[in-house]
Formats: structure tokens, sequence, C-alpha cells
């Protein structure tokens, strides 16, 4: 099978598999049709016309759809030209289905929501290019590239959303130049977007041309467009900066919580966890059962999934309300199994995006300080108060699960003894509550 023509008895078809991910939409594995003719000149003047129409309903039961996909098809028509002439002849037909883009008034289908794609000239033109290899659709190396990557199936799935958008606005990735992204980033910056939200996007989009160049799929010579256009950051006002949770609003917190069990079973349990260890909220909702040990003095928890290498350690617990909390958590579930059940995962692999707007909404009913977040001012307590109780400051960063200080703590010392960690973690003490 040559340029998607199978021969059969003396006839000619053109042919083409239906990806797995959209048969069950389009009701068949492949799609088969005779051109009519034992001629194979004549079959390659249709079969191009087939195909793209296939293509544009394979992409519009995906939600996409565009004039890239119908070049994509000549261009691969191109690659498998058997001689020189069938060559000329294959772009000749293009050059002819580049005319009736232009001309014809045909619409071609629309691209994740947006309008309509137009069939003006320039239409044609962008069509021609494409199918000369002359313009790279921007998303066109994205698998290769993520399938590189060493990272997390949530940071696989921001990097993609991050080229999604980014398509929107600039379709293949030659029109990306420097001026170009630099004009981008400062639209984003007076639309509203913060800081982190633009440096999210830059960190895809660096990381993603720096892979086009390593790999020779754009010049290595030209700079990166995305380099240098993070916004500076700007000096926060200390009325704004994030503070601790004060014991009254922490103690009202967790009696609402607490009293919304019944709806929300993991949450009050998940809450006093971060109360009673200044955890971060997600290496909380990752404990498995294996994770929560318990011995006469205390409960350990192993945080195994944490954003920094630093946040991998061991962190104990004295307090018996939550040790018994979590104990009974931890019985009620199987080897390999998260303690909180009722947390579910989400697309992007993440467990903590419904908790986490439950506990601010909640917060807001308690206070409008916007200093205090109902997750990681439990943070900033747990620090102050080992602070004040004088526990040192390498076992205090080890409990929260900061980078600790100096060359030789950070890569020598096997860190504190058990007993330091129990001693520190008895100042982290949780605000009394009903």
């Amino acid at each position: 099978m040559t340029n998607y023509l199978l021969r059969k008895n003396g006839t000619f078809y053109a042919v083409l598999d239906v990806p797995a991910d959209v048969r069950d939409k389009i009701g068949k594995t492949k799609f088969k049709r005779s051109l009519k003719t034992g001629n194979r000149q004549e079959a390659l003047g249709e079969v191009g016309q087939v195909i793209s129409g296939w293509k544009s309903e394979i992409e519009v039961a995906r939600g996409n759809g565009s004039i890239a996909e119908e070049a994509a098809v000549w261009a691969s028509m191109r690659s498998k030209a058997q001689d020189i002439e069938e060559l000329n002849l294959i772009e000749e037909l293009m050059a002819d289905h580049a005319y009736d883009i232009e001309a014809s008034g045909r619409s071609i289908s629309p691209a994740n929501g947006r309008d309509p794609e137009t069939t003006k000239s320039e239409d044609a033109l962008r069509f021609t290019k494409l199918a000369l290899g002359k313009l790279t659709p921007l998303m066109r190396h994205v698998d290769r590239w993520l399938a590189d990557q060493s990272v997390s199936e949530f940071t696989e799935y921001e990097y993609r959303r991050e080229l999604v958008g980014l398509e929107k606005r600039f379709k293949q990735i030659e029109d990306v130049t420097r001026r170009a992204a630099s004009d981008y980033i400062e639209e984003l910056k007076h639309g509203g977007r913060s800081r982190d939200t633009i440096g999210k996007r830059l960190s895809a989009y660096k990381g993603y041309w720096d892979w086009l160049a390593r790999h020779d799929y754009i010049s290595d010579e030209v700079k990166n467009p995305w380099q240098g256009l993070m916004p500076k950051k700007k000096q926060v006002s200390a009325s704004l900066k994030r503070r601790a949770i004060p014991d009254q609003v922490g103690s009202e917190l967790l009696s609402s919580i607490k009293a919304n069990q019944k709806r929300q079973p993991d949450d009050y349990a998940v809450m006093l966890t971060m109360a009673a260890t200044g955890m971060r909220l997600g290496e909380v909702a990752s404990l498995k059962k294996e994770d929560v040990r318990t011995d006469a003095a205390v409960t350990w928890l192993d945080v195994k999934d944490s954003k920094t290498l630093a946040g991998i350690r061991r962190v104990p617990i004295s307090d018996l309300h939550v040790r018994s909390v979590l104990r009974n958590k931890a019985e009620q579930v199987q080897p390999g199994e998260y303690i909180f059940q009722s947390l579910k995962t989400d697309e992007r692999g993440k467990r903590t995006h419904q908790i986490s707007k439950r506990f601010g909404i909640a917060l807001r009913r308690i206070s409008d300080d916007e200093r205090i977040v109902a997750s990681h001012s439990w943070r900033y307590r747990a620090r102050t108060l080992l602070e004040r109780g004088g526990v040192y400051v390498a076992t205090s960063d080890w409990l929260i699960g900061h980078e600790r200080p100096g060359e030789g703590l950070g890569r020598y010392s096997e860190g504190p003894s058990d007993d330091q960690l129990i001693d520190g973690a008895r100042h982290i003490f949780v605000p009394e509550h009903s």
C-alpha cells in the first residue's frame, strides 16, 4: 500500500485506518472506498481528496480539524512518491487542491471550538507551505516531546494544556518570532494573568522549543523566543503577605469542617493532620495505608509524594486524638490504598482540587483576611510554633519539609534522630475545637 492506495482485483481503493480513540464515534475501524480505476495516475488524482475528507472527519470526531490536517495528507503522499514523475504529479494535484481551497468557498472544519477557518488566499498559501514542509504545525511534535520528559502525569497534562492554548494564537512553530512571543506575554500580563500563571506557561513553551532545537526541527542557532520573558517579581506589601492561621480562626475552621463529616467524611481528618504536622495538603492526600505506622509513643507518617526532594520525610504525631483518627482511617483500607478514600483523582492526576476549594469556602465564612489561606497557613503556624518553642532550625525544616541550610546538613547529615523529631513535633499542637 502506498499513498493510502490499495490495489485489489485490478482496481485501486482509498484506505485509511480509523484511530482507536474515535472508532466508537465513527462506527468503523477502517475507511475504504473504490476509486473506480485501475490506472495508478488516475487513482493518485482522486485519493488525496478522499483521504482529506476522512482525516477531517476523524479530527471533527476529536473536536479538532483544520487546514493542517489536509496538508498532512498531501505531505505524506509526497514522502511516499515512487519516483520523480509521481512526485511531480502529486505536487500538481496539490496545487489544484490549494486552488480549490481559495476559490471554491468550501469551509474548513473548525478546531477546538474556534470559528471555521476561512477559504481566502492566505489559507491556500498556508496549506501549500505545510504540505511542502516549509511550515510546521505547532502541535506536531508535542507527543514526542512529552514522551521524552521525566515528569509526573499532572505536569505532563499541564504542559500539553499550555501548548494547546498557545496553538490558538500560533498555528505554526515558524509563527513564533521573538517579537511575537514578547507581544503575547505582554498581552497575558495586561489581561490579568498572574506571574505564577505566566511562569507555568513559559516553562512549557521554553522546554518545547529547547527540545525542537536539540532535535534539529528548528535551528539551534536561533535564540529560544521565550527565553528571558518572565515578568519581574513585584515587591509584595507586608500587609498582603501570608500569615499563620490564628488559633481562634483555626479552632472555628476545624469545628466547621468536623460538623460536615457526614457529607465529606475525610475533610476533617485531612485538616486535622495538617494542623498537627504542617504538612502540605497534597502530602496528606497522598498517604496510603502503609504510610501510617503507630508505635507506643507516636504515629509516624511516611511522606513519599511531595513537591520537593526535601519533602520526602518521616513525620511524628503525638496528639492522641489525631493518632486515633488516622489509625481508624488506615484500618478501613487495604494495603496500597489511600487512607482518604473519598478524595478522587481528577483527570490531571491530582486528589486535592475539590477539597482545597471546600476548605477555602469554609475559611471565608469565618475570616475575610486574605493573608490567611485554608491549607498553607497551617504550615506557617507549625513553623512559627517550632521557632517559638526553640526547636533547632534544621529539625524544624525537616519536620516542615524544607531544604535544610548548609552543605553539611543538606548533603552529609542523615537528619535528626527520632527523639529530636518527636520532641520537636510536640510543639505543634492542634487548636482546641468542639
